[in-house]
């Protein structure tokens, strides 16, 4: 399975290679723009945010990254390797923040997809997200535990 670290500098130009093979048509089709390694990179810069690197053995495969707002951990982030997509590993890191939430006694996960990443909208569906709501292009989507 997986192990996760935290986020070290030499792991940057690992991170940024995944989001963009991911990310780069998908923000392209969504919103007519071309991909910004400098977006994520002020993300993955913001010290107030959790990072955590997904690693197979030695290999960066992928990350997410996380922030608590009020009730709820917003997944900011969540990438893996499209070669280790669909292998159960992507269900596995979701997990990991789903039970970090309810450690934390928070009411939920959030998250942004772009409406035209139809794999990810599935993905998130299956999982128990719902849509929340929709603003130009973003889908938030969200999966209550109903603790509170």
């Amino acid at each position: 399975m997986l192990d996760f670290t935290s986020l070290r500098r030499s792991d940057i130009p690992e991170l940024v290679r995944i989001t963009r093979e991911n990310m780069a048509q998908i923000i392209l089709s969504a919103w007519g723009v071309e991909w910004r390694d400098e977006t994520l990179l002020e993300t993955l810069m913001d010290a107030n945010l959790l990072i955590e690197v997904a690693l197979e053995g030695q290999k960066v495969v992928g990350y997410h990254v996380l922030d608590q707002m009020e009730d709820y951990i917003f997944i900011v982030s969540i990438q893996l390797e499209k070669q280790h997509q669909g292998k159960g590993l992507g269900r596995f890191m979701m997990e990991r923040v789903e039970e970090s939430a309810i450690r934390s006694g928070l009411e939920g996960v959030e998250l942004c997809v772009q409406s035209t990443n139809e794999q990810a909208i599935g993905f998130y569906r299956h999982l128990g997200y719902r849509l929340a709501s929709r603003r130009r292009n973003n889908l938030t989507m969200r999966k209550q535990f109903g603790l509170k």
